[in-house]
């Protein structure tokens, strides 16, 4: 799962109820983030695995994610979102009056 800081970190809750440790050290996790492809904007580009540490701190807006267990089986598949923090945004929220805000 993707932490309130951006962070991709293990659901220790979930890996104990399917009987994993809570460090999911028996598990083989990657993720791969995913990017838009460019000029286009029908395709995305998957970047190179990297094996999760349960605290990395994600750089693209989309990962997948795949873990196996010891036998190599994929018992986990998925898609994370985060929205990348922008300070532009925060300095732009400043200028806009609240009148001049659109109420629909």
């Amino acid at each position: 799962m993707v932490d309130k800081r951006g962070h991709l970190v293990y659901n220790r809750t979930a890996l104990l109820e399917a009987g994993y440790d809570s460090n999911a050290s028996s598990l083989h996790c990657v993720y791969q983030q995913i990017t838009r492809a460019a000029d286009d904007d029908f395709n995305v580009v998957y970047g190179d695995e990297i094996q999760m540490t349960g605290d990395d701190q994600l750089t693209t807006d989309f990962v997948f994610v795949e873990c196996r267990n010891f036998a190599t089986i994929a018992i986990y598949q998925n898609f994370h979102a985060y929205v990348q923090r922008d300070p532009t945004v925060h300095r732009f929220k400043k200028w806009i009056r609240p009148s001049a805000q659109c109420h629909l």
